[in-house]
């Protein structure tokens, strides 16, 4: 376990408030060098409270991915900006199931909710380019309790 923490720059710290989760990028043409795709730490929110501000941007119709899975309460609220002018989709889900998903236009702020059936669900955000012409974007947001 030790050294997996070690390969995963895993921090047993509770992360400051200020801290921005920094949104993975995958390319078509494989892993880029921040790591996976799909994320494999938990962050949950009934215990940890609110996770870091998610923060991240693509070039080459690259794929983004918050670095948790988010889980420990059955609704969360959550704001999706993209800070690019290109349209971006989203989703929240998990490996199997969609809760909520939606796009955003160029410069555009969404909030939702995303409900869920039980407090150990857990699930991650995923942001793709929102047409097969969109080359790079940015998004930023949070989610919270």
């Amino acid at each position: 376990m030790e050294q997996w923490k070690i390969e995963n720059n895993w921090d047993d710290l509770e992360p400051l408030a200020d801290e921005t989760d920094v949104m993975k990028e995958v390319q078509e043409n494989g892993v880029s060098p921040q790591g996976p795709s799909i994320p494999w730490s938990e962050w949950n929110l009934a215990s940890k409270g609110n996770p870091p501000a998610l923060s991240g941007s693509f070039n080459n119709y690259g794929t983004l991915y918050s670095n948790y899975n988010y889980t420990g309460l059955k609704k969360y609220k959550f704001e999706l900006k993209n800070t690019g002018s290109t349209p971006l989709s989203y989703q929240w889900k998990d490996l199997v199931f969609n809760y909520a998903t939606g796009s955003l236009s160029g410069n555009t702020t969404k909030t939702g909710t995303i409900s869920v059936s039980y407090t150990d669900i857990s699930f991650y955000l995923r942001v793709a380019p929102g047409n097969n012409n969109v080359v790079a974007g940015s998004i930023s947001g949070t989610i919270k309790k």
